[in-house]
C-alpha cells in the first residue's frame, strides 16, 4: 500500500489507478491464501492416508463400539 502511495504522490499513479491496482492484489492475495490453504489441506489429509492414521470419525466409531460392547458385557455377566 505504501509503494502505491507513494506512486499516486509522485504523479505516476492517478488515485483511482492506485485504488484498483491496490484492489487487484488483494484479490490476487486473497485467491493465493486460500488455494494454498486448500493445497496445504489436500496433503494433510493423503498424508494422513498414506499412514494409515485413524481420522477423529474412526476414533469415535470404535469408541461408540466399545460402548455397545461394554453394555453388552454388562448385561452378560448380570451387572447393573
Amino acid at each position: 500500500r505504501e509503494f502505491i502511495d507513494e506512486l499516486v504522490k509522485k504523479g505516476e499513479l492517478s488515485e483511482s489507478q492506485g485504488a484498483k491496482l491496490v484492489k487487484e492484489w488483494t484479490e490476487k492475495a486473497d485467491k493465493s491464501t486460500s488455494e494454498l490453504s486448500k493445497s496445504i489441506s489436500d496433503l494433510v489429509t493423503k498424508t494422513i492416508e498414506k499412514i494409515s492414521l485413524p481420522t477423529k470419525e474412526d476414533v469415535s466409531q470404535l469408541n461408540k463400539k466399545i460402548e455397545e460392547l461394554s453394555e453388552r458385557i454388562k448385561k452378560l455377566e448380570g451387572t447393573p
